[in-house]
C-alpha cells in the first residue's frame, strides 16, 4: 500500500509542467515578439521566468513528501536528473563538434572546457538546470536529515531577495560601489551562482515549505467557505508580477528578470491551487502522465530542433515555435505509443 500511495502524482502539476516547457520554448525561439514587442516580453520575460522556480518548486515537494517513507528517495532523483543530463550533454557536446564549435581548440582544451560546462554551467545554455537542482537536491536531503530545513528557509529567502535586487532591481542599487559586489558582479562563474540561489535553492525549499504546510492552508481556506480565495490570490500575485517586471524595465533598473520579489507568493498560491485541484479522473490521469513525459522531451531537446529549424528554413519565430513544439509532442507520443505495445508484449 505504501508503495502505491508514493506512486500517485498530481495529475495538475505535470500538466502545468507541460505547459511550462512550452514557455521554455517559447523563451529560446523568442516567440510572440514577431507579433507583438509587449506580448513577447510578457510571456517570454515574465511567466517564461516563471518555469524554472517552478521545476525546482516541484522537485522540493515530492522530495520532502517521499522523505519519510522513502529515505532513498533522493538518491534516485539525483540518479534520474544524472541520467537525463549525460543523455543529453553527449547529444548537446556532439552537436557543438558537428557545428565546429570546438575548431581551432586542442584536444586537452576541449576536454576541460566540456568537463567544466559539465560540472558548473551545463554542457549547453539551457542545461545549467541539472548540476544546479543536483546540488539542491544534496542540501535539500542533508536539511532534512539534520532537522535543519527552518534555517534554509531563512537563508533561501535572504539569497532570493538578493537575486531580486541583482535582477528586476538591479539598478535600484550601486553595486560597483560596494567592496567586493563589484568584482562578484563580473565574475562569469558567480552568473550561475545567482542563479543557483535565486532561482533554484529558494524554490526547491519553497516545495519543502508547501509540503509541511499545505494541509493547514488549504482545510483553513475551505473552513471558512472560502474554497476560491487561494485562485484569487494566484491571479493577483501573478499580475503583480506582470506589473513588477514591467514598472522595473518602465524604470530602466532591471538587468534581466531571473528574479522578482512577486515571483514567489505568485509560485507559492499557483502551486497550492494545483493542489486544490489535483485533477483524478482517468482521463487526466492519463493526460498528466503524457505531459510529464513531454515536458522532459521540451526541456531537453527543444534546442535542437530550434537550431535545425533555423538552419534547414527562415521562419518567424512564433511560426519556428509552434514546429518545434509540434515536432517534440508528436515524438512523445509515439515513444509513449510505442512504449505501452512493448509492455503489453511483454506481459504476453
Amino acid at each position: 500500500m505504501q508503495e502505491k500511495r508514493l506512486k500517485v502524482r498530481n495529475n495538475s502539476i505535470d500538466l502545468v509542467k507541460w505547459m511550462a516547457s512550452l514557455l521554455v520554448v517559447s523563451v529560446h525561439s523568442d516567440a510572440f515578439s514577431d507579433i507583438s514587442p509587449l506580448m513577447g516580453h510578457i510571456i517570454n520575460s515574465v511567466f517564461g521566468r516563471m518555469v524554472v522556480p517552478f521545476f525546482a518548486c516541484v522537485t522540493g515537494y515530492y522530495l520532502t513528501e517521499y522523505s519519510v517513507e522513502k529515505p532513498k528517495m533522493w538518491l534516485k532523483n539525483l540518479k534520474s536528473l544524472f541520467k537525463y543530463y549525460v543523455l543529453l550533454s553527449v547529444i548537446y557536446v556532439a552537436w557543438d563538434a558537428v557545428c565546429h564549435h570546438f575548431s581551432g581548440m586542442s584536444v586537452e582544451n576541449i576536454i576541460y572546457t566540456v568537463v567544466k560546462r559539465f560540472v558548473i554551467y551545463g554542457t549547453y545554455y539551457h542545461l545549467w538546470f541539472f548540476p544546479s537542482m543536483m546540488v539542491a537536491v544534496v542540501v535539500l536531503h542533508f536539511s532534512l536529515k539534520w532537522k535543519k530545513e527552518k534555517l534554509c528557509w531563512i537563508l533561501c529567502i535572504l539569497g532570493f531577495i538578493f537575486g531580486s535586487l541583482t535582477y528586476t532591481w538591479y539598478g535600484l542599487i550601486l553595486w560597483e560601489k560596494i567592496p567586493l559586489m563589484n568584482r562578484l558582479m563580473v565574475w562569469y562563474d558567480f552568473l550561475y551562482i545567482r542563479r543557483f540561489i535565486t532561482c533554484i535553492c529558494p524554490f526547491a525549499f519553497l516545495g519543502n515549505f508547501l509540503s509541511y504546510q499545505k494541509n493547514i492552508w488549504i482545510n483553513a481556506c475551505l473552513e471558512r467557505k472560502f474554497p476560491r480565495k487561494i485562485a484569487v490570490l494566484m491571479i493577483i500575485w501573478i499580475l503583480m508580477d506582470i506589473a513588477e517586471v514591467e514598472v522595473a524595465n518602465y524604470l530602466g533598473f532591471a538587468e534581466g528578470t531571473t528574479g522578482s520579489f512577486c515571483l514567489l507568493p505568485a509560485i507559492l498560491f499557483l502551486f497550492l491551487f494545483l493542489l486544490m485541484h489535483p485533477a483524478k479522473t482517468k482521463r487526466m490521469t492519463i493526460v498528466g502522465y503524457y505531459s510529464g513525459k513531454a515536458s522532459i522531451i521540451l526541456y531537453g531537446f527543444h534546442p535542437l530542433v530550434l537550431e535545425l529549424i533555423c538552419k534547414l528554413m527562415n521562419l518567424p519565430p512564433t511560426v519556428a515555435w509552434c514546429m518545434a513544439v509540434l515536432f517534440l509532442c508528436t515524438i512523445t507520443w509515439g515513444w509513449q505509443q510505442r512504449y505501452k505495445l512493448y509492455i503489453s508484449m511483454e506481459k504476453r
